[in-house]
């Protein structure tokens, strides 16, 4: 009986020899799947941000430079390692997926060499990782055309009615000693109520809004015909002034002021650095000294600043800007109002702000304030408006904020608006009023009840996901029962990141 026990128990042992040994596999194997899933998961990783920075890295130049945008993605995914066609590699890119204009998708493949799977006779396995970015550049302001501002060469005429009606306003530009009060947010150097058209003439403290150097900005968007840039009325013209020319002003300073300011236009070739609104590379530039007003000022011809005749892709930067006379600043100020355009059919519009001077007598009329594409749906739009509605006092005024699908002359925005008021001198923007969706967004500016006067006015508009338009543009409609000769200066952009992934790309 003990010999029997004693042969089962050894015949035991090696049931668990085999069994060990069986394990033993079962562990490797699985240890090599590990291994294998791991260095799996780091490659899919490394491609990933590939196809990330390949689509940021591309994106800048899309629409207009797509070409361009195709060459940057290939550039940065080389950089990180992948060359399509190269070490079993592949590379994808797809301008403008789905229809978006400002996308770019790009897919990056790559066989990967396995290690422990070797053994079950797989020896690579294929990751792919998609990447897709969009690029939301400053919103084009007010023009949809190829003219901004009025053409005083054959009157004035900005009723709906017109067979080509001007658009109710000039650009301007004020000189750099003037008072930022006067309506000129960015190039007027002296804070509110200070330097000429203020209270103080002889001092000049800095306004917080001061932009520098830089002047105002206009992108030209051409078809890749030849175009010209042109203005209308740049010389700051001293003395006279009527309701057809643009209103070139220094009464305030006539006798002191001798010359009035000299006003520069540089225009620059399509921007290697997108994201940057800061131009580089002078085409071309001309300087308009100023002058006497003419006898005659119901005609100004259009002065062609210079022509493109073969441009490269890519919208064209245009800078208006005043030339500061560091020998007698008192000659920096006045306010030079202007139109400028671009010929060939080319577009015009001002660049993320625009100074304007509107003549306006009693009659609702309806600007074009920015450019806003569906690819902005579920985003937040700010309009910022600097010293608006300086309009006689004690008749009802309003302005109005009108979406692409309302009607400009007696529609508005109804779906919900938050406005806020940063007076002159504070620094932060406090509450003022909210608009309930269903109402239409507006501000009152019957004054002297709601004075404005140096004031900002921010007003935030939440778009829905469902936001749709065709022609995109939205306008701002003056509802004023009085006349208002007014400078005032605009401000429309996109709550967040101009450059994002965007996700399930």
């Amino acid at each position: 009986m003990r010999g029997l026990w004693r042969r089962f128990k050894e015949g035991e042992r090696g049931v668990v020899i085999v069994q060990l040994a069986l394990m033993a596999v079962l562990v490797m194997l699985m240890a090599a799947f590990a291994v294998d899933l791991g260095w799996f998961f780091l490659n899919a990783s490394r491609i990933q941000r590939s196809a990330d920075a390949s689509a940021l890295g591309g994106v800048v130049y899309m629409p207009d430079q797509q070409a361009i945008g195709v060459d940057r993605a290939e550039r940065v995914a080389a950089a990180n390692g992948y060359v399509d066609g190269d070490d079993g590699a592949t590379l994808t890119i797809v301008p403008q997926p789905d229809g978006k204009a400002n996308q770019l998708e790009v897919t990056i493949s790559d066989e990967v060499p396995t290690f422990f799977l070797r053994v079950l006779g797989q020896s690579t396995q294929t990751i792919s990782r998609t990447g897709r970015a969009e690029y939301l550049r400053p919103l084009p302001m007010g023009s949809p055309g190829g003219q901004f501002g009025n053409d005083g060469g054959d009157g004035i005429d900005c009723s709906p009615a017109a067979a080509n009606p001007d658009p109710c306003f000039w650009a301007n530009i004020h000189g750099t000693f003037t008072n930022t009060g006067m309506g000129d947010a960015f190039s007027s150097f002296c804070r509110y109520g200070t330097g000429w058209g203020g209270s103080n003439n002889s001092n000049c403290p800095e306004s917080n809004d001061h932009r520098g150097e830089r002047g105002y900005l206009y992108s030209v968007g051409h078809t890749g015909g030849a175009f010209s840039v042109q203005v209308q009325n740049i010389n700051f013209e001293r003395g006279g002034g009527n309701g057809v020319r643009a209103g070139d002003n220094y009464s305030w300073c006539a006798g002191v002021c001798d010359e009035g300011p000299t006003t520069r236009v540089r225009v620059y070739r399509p921007d290697p650095t997108p994201l940057s609104l800061e131009p580089t590379g002078l085409v071309c530039d001309q300087t308009y000294d100023p002058i006497d007003a003419p006898a005659d000022q119901t005609v100004y011809p259009w002065m062609n600043v210079c022509t493109i005749g073969a441009p490269e892709p890519g919208p064209y930067t245009v800078e208006v800007k005043i030339v500061d006379d560091t020998n007698t600043i008192l000659d920096d100020a006045g306010l030079n109002r202007y139109s400028i355009r671009a010929t060939g059919g080319a577009t015009f519009s001002a660049l993320g702000d625009m100074a304007i001077f509107n003549n306006l007598s009693g009659v609702p009329t309806s600007f074009f304030l920015a450019k806003v594409d569906e690819a902005y749906a579920g985003r937040t739009l700010v309009v910022e408006l600097f010293d608006p509605g300086d309009a006689q006092f004690g008749l009802s005024n309003e302005i109005f904020l009108v979406d692409p699908g309302s009607d400009s002359l007696k529609g508005a925005w109804t779906g919900g608006c938050r406005i806020s008021i940063r007076r002159n001198g504070q620094a932060d923007f406090g509450p003022a009023t909210t608009t309930p969706a269903g109402t239409q967004c507006s501000i009152d500016a019957t004054r002297p009840a709601n004075d404005y006067d140096g004031d900002w006015l921010r007003v935030e508009i939440d778009l829905p996901e469902s936001y749709t338009c065709t022609d995109c543009w939205w306008k701002i409609r003056y509802e004023y029962n009085g006349s208002a000769t007014d400078t005032t200066t605009w401000r429309a952009f996109i709550v967040g990141s101009p450059l994002r992934l965007v996700l399930g790309g």
